[in-house]
């Protein structure tokens, strides 16, 4: 049985949020993407999600799947490769594709891991997040 691998190499997408944090439109973050990462991980602003997507430790990542965008009209659909992760102690999820069209990395979801039977957070994230700390 052959392993699955994603679409995309990650790092590719780590080079890309270091330029953007230099000002470059390397990469767009849709609006619930970064909406999510607010209310969930208390990433303020772009630069601090780019921030977060750029220390992920590539060790520490999971690779979930690779599935094709669903609403658009391109032909071929890009694919959209999907990734858990632990970030302030929470699973998280984050979803990214390449725009064959603009060449532009898009960040299509970034928030908690769902698995089907509800969101994770470990213990010890739950009790820092009680006291206020994180």
């Amino acid at each position: 049985m052959t392993k699955k691998k994603p679409y995309y190499e990650f790092n590719r997408l780590k080079t890309a949020c270091k330029f953007a944090m230099c000002g470059s439109n390397d990469v767009e973050i849709k609006t619930k993407a970064i909406n999510d990462a607010k209310s969930v991980f208390g990433i303020k602003n772009k630069a601090e999600l780019f921030s977060a997507i750029i220390n992920l430790n590539l060790k520490e990542i999971k690779y979930i799947n690779t599935k094709d965008l669903a609403k658009t009209s391109d032909i071929p659909p890009p694919k959209v490769d999907s990734y858990m992760f632990v970030y302030k102690f929470i699973d998280g999820y984050l979803a990214f594709y390449l725009s064959e069209h603009t060449g532009i990395w898009v960040i299509k979801s970034f928030k908690k891991y769902d698995d089907g039977y509800g969101t994770k957070e470990t213990d010890l994230g739950r009790q820092l997040r009680e006291l206020g700390l994180i």
